[in-house]
């Protein structure tokens, strides 16, 4: 499979191009930034992506640092744990709703969604489980990871004695 990361360019034209070349590979993001967008629209492109690519795409998200939410992409920044906990959850009664199997009712401390018209709905999908994979670097984090997502992503700067005495217990 082919990974993906929102550097200096966002990853969706990549994932879409990649896929049209090479429709037999899986694709992710690795990661994409949760905080610069709103739920809906990364759970309307991660479910555009995996219909298109046949169900052969996973959403990474990761939080990114505080300096560039607040100042590069002008978002607020709090609570990146909870936040990114409501966030996944938020994006799974998303597709839920996308897929008809209930209506649109999501409310937490930070995201609320209660209103999906016919216009706006993608409709359902033969691959309505997008895996979704956060990125981390501390215990809170990883613990996060096994509770509402289907993987981790370590920092890139990690180190094997780190994944054993931090990130694996």
């Amino acid at each position: 499979g082919m990974l993906f990361t929102e550097g200096h360019q966002v990853p969706w034209m990549n994932i879409a191009a990649a896929a049209l070349a090479a429709p037999s590979l899986h694709f992710s993001t690795g990661i994409a930034i949760a905080f610069a967008r709103s739920p809906m629209v990364s759970a309307e492109i991660a479910w555009e992506l995996a219909h298109n690519t046949k169900g052969k795409f996973r959403l990474g998200l990761g939080s990114q640092v505080k300096a560039h939410i607040e100042r590069r992409f002008s978002m607020p920044f709090e609570h990146p744990g909870p936040k990114l906990r409501e966030y996944v959850l938020a994006l799974r009664a998303i597709w839920r709703a996308f897929q008809g199997e209930e209506p649109l009712r999501f409310d937490g401390d930070f995201y609320s969604f209660s209103l999906l018209t016919d216009f706006f709905a993608p409709g359902p999908s033969d691959h309505p489980d997008v895996p979704v994979s956060i990125a981390g670097v501390n215990v809170g984090m990883a613990r996060l990871a096994g509770e509402v997502c289907d993987g981790f992503h370590v920092h890139p700067f990690h180190s094997m004695r780190y994944l054993e005495e931090v990130v694996l217990p």
